[in-house]
């Protein structure tokens, strides 16, 4: 029965998230996974788990829907007694919910937001803004007293360049009034942002939506007022922050968990071993549900472990398909497969020699040739059975290392052979040209994916041959030896 079927079958998936460390899964191998660990969930990378506490989601989606909505319910409230009240209060609730700024857009979303809140705070309280005990959350005094509509000061904080526009701000006063706030507010000392530790290989800092070197002092100097910060990588936030930054105050952000402890934590778990996961992923493994599977391409299939915070349990991918009734294309059915390799090695033959004794020492350089070598096979596999029609091509070098046929010369030595074995180890037999049938052994051995080592013996046999003059002339063996790398690939015919 196929996989894909049987994953089907195997019955409702848990809770747990799905993670694959390496590229895209096949559709086979994934399902193989499925089966073992009963989920039925799309696979996520391995940068979403570690991010999954801090990265930006549903939540942040769902607060900034809510922003836009508050902003243009309140609006009507403009023109109603003391609605200033509601617009102060409804919006100030959808702010404080805001947990990330991801972009300049949304940042400008929220700076809309703060120029119509605080319009709503100038008009009210007017000159009562230092005094009304309505006021102390609305307000920021500057040392020499001097009261100011708090969420102006944000605005200005958030991008001290923007002026407000007659839509955010329709009466001409307030907009007069927020030109004079941002004077004063650009007045004051700056607050900082402070990176604890270093930035992992390949993020950035976004600070308020917008991307921020932070140099090597790790430091960036603010506008005092409300500020937003997170640390990203390939699309994923790998730590947040925000707060109210006061004159020569710090927002500080970090990365809890660093790259060389979340990278040794993973070869670990490659290597077959259960290491504990670390604590500071502790976080993540809360925020999907405490437990997650962890599964990557190993040399003989796809390998998975239970991750928990209790720690982290091996999954018998293969047991789960035997008990299954299921199996791997490559331990089942008809595959028809191509591959192609190149390696280096050795090659001998007293031929070298023999054939041109008044021109070649009889040394054991002139016997023993260095060979560049390819191979290409087009093979069929039946379950671990593999029969293959190769060639081999090598190239010894050096100056008397050719091989005479007639009156010409070959240096290239071209070997065709059928192979017969299992899929990590075949014998052979065929041609080695120009003069010596061939019988040895290969060994094919699966590295990672198409990946696969290879390793090649093989013996020319002796033959005897008549030349033109009626002479006989015999051959000397040729041994070969060579290793390398190769790529295979294969399409399934048949169940």
């Amino acid at each position: 029965m196929p996989l894909i079927l049987l994953a089907a079958l195997a019955g409702p998936a848990d809770a747990a998230e799905l993670v694959w460390l390496d590229d895209d899964p096949s559709a086979e191998d994934l399902a193989a996974v499925r089966l073992a660990s009963g989920l039925d969930g799309e696979p996520r990378s391995a940068e979403a788990f570690r991010a999954a506490a801090t990265d930006l989601g549903s939540a942040d989606t769902e607060a900034w829907a809510a922003l836009e909505v508050a902003l243009k319910e309140v609006r009507p409230f403009e023109t109603r007694l003391d609605g200033e009240l509601v617009i102060m209060e409804e919006l100030d609730n959808a702010i404080a919910a805001l947990p990330a700024i991801p972009d300049a857009a949304a940042r400008d979303a929220l700076f809309s937001a703060l120029a119509y809140q605080g319009f709503a705070v100038d008009r009210f309280f007017v000159h009562q803004l230092g005094e009304d005990e309505r006021a102390e959350g609305m307000r920021v005094l500057l040392p020499d007293g001097t009261a100011l509509p708090r969420p102006w000061v944000d605005a200005v904080a958030l991008d001290p360049s923007r002026d407000v526009t007659p839509y955010e701000i329709a009466e001409a006063a307030q907009r007069a009034n927020f030109a004079t706030v941002k004077q004063a507010a650009g007045s004051l000392l700056p607050g900082r942002v402070a990176l604890e530790g270093e930035l992992p290989a390949g993020s950035s800092l976004v600070l308020d939506g917008v991307p921020v070197d932070p140099g090597p002092t790790g430091r960036i100097r603010v506008r005092p007022g409300q500020h937003f910060v997170h640390v990203v990588r390939s699309g994923h936030v790998l730590a947040r922050a925000k707060g109210r930054v006061d004159v020569n105050g710090t927002l500080s952000i970090g990365v809890s968990l660093d790259d060389a402890t979340w990278n040794g934590w993973l070869e670990g778990i490659r290597a077959g071993k259960t290491p504990p996961p670390p604590p500071e992923l502790s976080p993540s493994l809360q925020a999907w549900d405490g437990e997650v599977v962890v599964a990557w391409q190993g040399a003989k299939g796809p390998q998975a472990v239970r991750v928990t915070e209790g720690g982290v349990a091996s999954l018998d991918v293969d047991k789960a398909l035997r008990a299954a009734g299921g199996r791997r294309s490559d331990d089942g059915g008809v595959q028809v497969q191509i591959a192609a390799g190149v390696g280096a090695g050795w090659l001998s033959s007293g031929d070298f020699y023999a054939q041109d004794p008044a021109n070649v020492p009889r040394e054991v350089a002139s016997v023993n040739a260095a060979t560049v070598d390819v191979m290409a096979d087009v093979s069929v596999q039946v379950g671990l059975f593999r029969a293959s029609v190769l060639g081999d091509f090598g190239i010894p070098f050096g100056e008397h290392h050719v091989a005479f046929t007639g009156d010409d010369t070959l240096r290239f030595r071209p070997d065709v052979s059928v192979a017969l074995g299992v899929k990590y180890a075949q014998v052979m037999a065929g041609y080695l040209f120009p003069h010596h049938p061939s019988v040895g052994a290969r060994a094919t051995i699966p590295a990672y994916k198409g990946l696969e080592v290879l390793a090649v013996f093989r013996a020319g046999l002796p033959t005897t041959s008549t030349r033109d003059d009626g002479t006989e002339w015999t051959s000397l063996p040729v041994w070969q030896a060579w290793a390398g790398i190769g790529y295979r690939f294969g399409v399934r015919v048949s169940e």
